[in-house]
């Protein structure tokens, strides 16, 4: 049985690279969004802290999510995102109950 699994990922610019940070997610949601198992891949941004954005990615199941931490686009990620963000990415998994 596929199990649907829903990542919840918090990301925290360094001051002065929202714009930097928030144009480099949009590339990543551009090619995560073709991959399958992709059932949605978005962007959220705080209304309360403008460096603050929230992933909120709904997979088919986690050997979908396991090809999508393994894409080549996931690897570039992982190499910017230290110039990027001021803290580590909070990445919550959650599995949908009903």
């Amino acid at each position: 049985m596929r199990q649907q699994v829903t990542i919840i990922a918090t990301l925290h610019a360094r001051p002065g690279m929202e714009e930097a940070l928030e144009a480099r997610m949009r590339t990543m949601i551009a090619a995560t969004r073709q991959e399958p198992g992709c059932i949605r891949y978005d962007l959220q941004r705080s209304e309360l802290d403008s460096a603050s954005y929230v992933m909120i990615e709904y997979w088919a199941d986690a050997q979908a999510l396991q090809l999508h931490f393994d894409s080549p686009h996931m690897a570039a990620l992982s190499q910017d995102l230290p110039e990027l963000l001021d803290r580590p990415v909070h990445i919550e998994r959650l599995t949908l109950v009903a």
